[in-house]
């Protein structure tokens, strides 16, 4: 059978646009799963069957790239057991909290949510907790954010070094004592460095400490 490019001016006979119309679903569906590659045999049908079929290719395979970069961009972040980050001490430490965001876009993220209102100067750690509602911030997320970072990647605004620090308020650990914590990112000899402090009424946040949040 005689191939025809996606721009020839040869039409192509109906039963040629119906198969690379299913050929092209199923390379574009294969292609949203694990593998993430077309395979060279659809490829071929999909270049075989040009003319009126153009446009509506264009339109499938856009589709594809916008969830194909979602998709490659997306953090999905991991139990806090998992993430090698709980200081090592064993008996130490436990996990009393870990809320997992789901599926969170890099893109569309915001850092400037304060808990400390207009008017305070400072909040206890029960009460940042309490505004923390909405927020990002797993022990998985900033384990995602770290391995960026270790990537060359922007991970917090640059108007942030130093200035701001990053609250991970949705993984709360508990030590034997009863004392509670959780991490934070402070800008440190050049990079993001993930710290831990503690968390209670007598614990002060001021208004250097910021949320992640989705952005709306």
């Amino acid at each position: 059978m005689p191939k025809t490019s996606l721009t020839s001016e040869h039409k192509p006979s109906k039963g040629q646009i119906r198969q690379a119309r299913t050929l092209t679903t199923e390379a574009v569906e294969e292609t949203l799963d694990e593998e993430g590659t077309f395979t060279g045999e659809e490829l071929q049908a999909i270049h075989a069957n040009g003319g009126v079929y153009k446009q509506e290719f264009a339109t499938i395979f856009r589709v594809f790239v916008l969830n194909f970069a979602r998709k490659a961009l997306a953090i999905t972040p991991v139990r806090a057991q998992d993430t090698g980050l709980i200081p090592l001490r064993e008996g130490y430490w436990k996990v009393l909290k870990d809320d997992l965001e789901g599926e969170i876009n890099p893109a569309n993220l915001d850092y400037f949510s304060c808990p400390v209102l207009q008017g305070e100067s400072y909040v206890d750690g029960i009460t940042m907790l309490r505004r923390s509602m909405g927020a990002y911030g797993s022990l998985g997320f900033a384990a995602a954010l770290l391995k960026l970072q270790g990537k060359g990647k922007e991970i917090f605004p640059r108007e942030s070094r130093g200035k701001h620090h990053f609250l991970m308020p949705l993984t709360i650990l508990g030590d034997s004592y009863g004392s509670r914590c959780l991490a934070c990112f402070f800008w440190r000899d050049g990079h993001w460095a993930l710290e831990f402090r503690s968390v209670s009424r007598k614990d002060l946040f001021g208004v250097e400490a910021r949320f992640v949040r989705p952005r709306n």
